[in-house]
């Protein structure tokens, strides 16, 4: 065999076969690398990977067309007979030697990543990640190959033959995403060699994967080894097609055993920079808690699935017994959805339900709430992950029991929830369902599980309303009240607010030593009681607070309510009377700090709840929102009032890289050059070289 190999492999470069095959490789994969990476500024280099595997599909049969079908045009099959050497030592030989040609071919394309490395930060694990499924895929391509060599005396027939079955498994591929039969798809999906790549693409490694084209190219092997042995020895074709049909039969149980081991043992590896397939300790308390048998449906047609969040459920199932992952194709059951329809609101495709398998609760997820989003110049476009955020968020929501309502409160000038999109989504990612609610004009009656949101009102309550608010809370409601300077007088909100002994004032806090505010001296930097359980994110992730524009909270004690301030300004701190004034600068007739900027109320009889903040600007953008502990403490605020077990957070996975550093133009255009044209025909030339001078010698 390491004779045969040493011969094949120097073949191939005393010819002018494997420079020709090198050139037109480096060429084609040059050209995909300059436009999707040169071209774009792109440093993700798995698309490139993924067009590399047609131009290997291309150029592959130069490797394979001569190995077997010459020897038997040259006849040097017939003298193979006469020796004691065994075929498939031989054939392996041959084999192992296009193997090391196409692993020589890789190596020459290693120039891409470095300049990817030199211009960006791109990640080396996905490359050598990437070049390793490309490697098995080649593996397995050549085996293709070696086997249509061994069935013809036609290099020409050969190559044909070798395009014809690999574009049949690439053709499988297109059939799988077009048909709608969930076990076909899946059947097929299976044995398609293309599918198992993308895996190794997306920066997964997978065991069972390795296992798998191991196999299949051992059974081309071995087809290549009986056909050119049966002559040998006389054997019949029924006989070789049962051989066929055993070690075919072994390759799949090797396989499904691997894919068994795999998931047992966990042998399958997340090598992303962000981890976006993994979960993390969160997610994993929430699973080691659960008591109740969960079933996710996904909504995905038959060969569309989303392959990221298809690989997320995988590690669910694989963390908890009680997670099942089921996918109902939509065209296969159209009506599937009818049961989880409320409101009027359709189920969109590539959606999930979370269901309690032996009850009645659910949570449905839309297939945009599983990323975060941002709008490009034409389009939107994925900048982050979030769905683990929403299914632990749903399974932590089924298993708490009746999913809480959280209601915008409108009708006082609050803060618009469609313009503040991302407090509702920042909610429903928490397992919350949201709505707006007038408390005078609504037909849906509150319940006191429900939570009011009341985001900046400008206008107080009417009597009526008051009389709704203080019959929602004997009755043992949930309110948050975020309140900012600019509303002035609210005295329908302060008689609310008295039954917990609570009063607004009417100032503008200011903090005048530089440790207490950032960039402005209304812009604070809150004391906190970090005990309090509407500050549990904020110091547990020790996050920063900043609340602009703050107005001050009143308290006294009053009987039957349970009243602990948790934010707070410092003793240095003053309150300027006016909150439209043109000066921050201390004034005759400014109170005197420090004030209680956020309480936390609770009736020992009623069970209501309540937390009043005096400043609501802390969300009321996505740039003061972007403070960690200020997102943090809304949602803890919206837990506690809401009694929720626990707020779920988990930050959204980057699914953006940074950009190539090319500097101009002319840049960009030499290193096009240099991949597209100066290393093929460099090669090319070398080969010619030494091509000639043998023919000399």
């Amino acid at each position: 065999m390491r004779a045969t190999f040493v011969r094949e492999f120097e073949e191939y470069f005393h010819t002018m076969l494997g420079y020709v095959f090198v050139s037109a490789f480096l060429f084609l994969s040059g050209v995909f690398f300059s436009v999707n990476n040169i071209n774009t500024l792109d440093a993700q280099f798995n698309t490139t990977l993924n067009d590399c595997i047609y131009v290997f599909l291309i150029t592959s049969p130069l490797l394979t067309m001569k190995l077997l079908s010459e020897e038997k045009k040259t006849k040097r099959e017939q003298l193979l007979m006469t020796v004691y050497t065994p075929f498939s030592s031989i054939i392996i030989g041959k084999f192992a030697a296009a193997l090391a040609v196409f692993a020589v071919t890789l190596c020459c394309t290693a120039v891409y990543p470095v300049i990817l490395c030199v211009y960006g930060s791109a990640s080396a694990a996905l490359i050598v990640n990437g070049y390793v499924g490309f490697f098995f895929l080649g593996m397995a391509f050549i085996a293709v190959g070696m086997f249509a060599s061994s069935i013809t005396e036609s290099q020409l027939t050969s190559a044909i033959c070798t395009y014809g079955i690999l574009l049949l498994f690439l053709c499988m591929d297109l059939v799988i995403s077009r048909i709608h039969i969930g076990a076909a798809a899946a059947f097929l999906r299976w044995f398609s060699v293309f599918e198992r790549f993308k895996q190794y693409q997306y920066g997964t490694f997978s065991v069972a994967s390795v296992i798998y084209y191991l196999a299949f190219s051992l059974v081309f092997l071995n087809l290549s080894i009986a056909v050119m042995g049966h002559r040998r020895r006389g054997v019949r074709n029924l006989i070789l097609a049962g051989y066929t049909v055993l070690i075919a039969g072994c390759a799949v149980v090797c396989t499904l055993a691997a894919e068994k081991l795999e998931s047992q043992f966990h042998l399958r590896w997340d090598l992303t920079d962000t981890q976006v397939y993994s979960i993390g300790d969160t997610t994993k308390d929430v699973l080691e808690g659960l008591s109740k048998d969960i079933t996710i449906y996904t909504l995905y047609q038959s060969g569309n699935e989303d392959r990221t969040v298809s690989e997320i459920l995988r590690r669910y199932e694989e963390e908890s017994r009680y997670i099942e992952t089921v996918n109902i194709d939509p065209i296969e059951s159209p009506f599937f959805t009818q049961q989880y329809e409320s409101d009027g609101d359709k189920i969109e495709n590539s959606s999930l339900i979370v269901t309690e398998t032996e009850g009645e609760e659910f949570r449905v997820i839309s297939a945009r709430e599983l990323y975060e989003w941002k709008l490009g110049e034409d389009q939107l476009y994925a900048t982050g992950m979030t769905a683990e955020q929403r299914i632990t968020a749903a399974i932590s929501s089924i298993e708490g029991g009746r999913q809480t309502t959280a209601y915008f409160v409108t009708g006082h000038g609050e803060m618009d929830v469609d313009e503040e999109y991302y407090l509702a989504d920042t909610l429903k990612s928490d397992g919350y369902k949201v709505d707006t609610y007038h408390l005078l004009y609504n037909e849906t009656e509150l319940s006191p599980k429900d939570c009011l949101l009341f985001l900046s009102p400008l206008t107080d309550l009417t009597d009526e309303e008051y009389a709704v608010m203080q019959a929602f809370v004997k009755s043992g409601g949930r309110a948050v009240y975020l309140i900012n300077p600019l509303a002035g007088d609210l005295p329908n909100f302060n008689r609310l607010f008295a039954e917990c002994g609570l009063r607004l004032q009417d100032d503008l806090i200011v903090e005048p030593d530089s440790e207490n505010y950032l960039n402005s001296r209304i812009m604070i930097r809150p004391g906190m009681e970090e005990d309090h359980p509407a500050l549990a994110s904020v110091t547990e992730s020790k996050a920063g607070l900043v609340l602009p524009r703050c107005r001050g909270i009143l308290y006294t004690e009053k009987e039957g309510a349970k009243t602990e301030p948790f934010l707070y300004s410092s003793g240095k701190s003053y309150g300027k009377v006016d909150p439209y004034t043109e000066t921050l600068d201390r004034e005759e007739g400014d109170s005197d700090g420090p004030f209680i900027l956020g309480a936390s109320s609770a009736a020992e009889n009623s069970g209501a709840r309540m937390i009043l903040i005096g400043n609501s600007d802390f969300v009321s953008t996505i740039d003061n929102a972007k403070f960690e502990g200020n997102i943090a403490l809304f949602m803890d605020s919206v837990a506690w009032a809401s009694e929720k077990p626990e707020s779920v957070v988990i930050k959204p996975k980057s699914l953006v890289s940074a950009p190539l550093k090319i500097q101009n133009t002319a840049t960009g255009y030499r290193l096009m050059f240099l991949v597209i044209a100066v290393l093929p025909v460099s090669l090319l030339v070398c080969g010619t070289f030494v091509w000639r001078r043998r023919l000399r010698q």
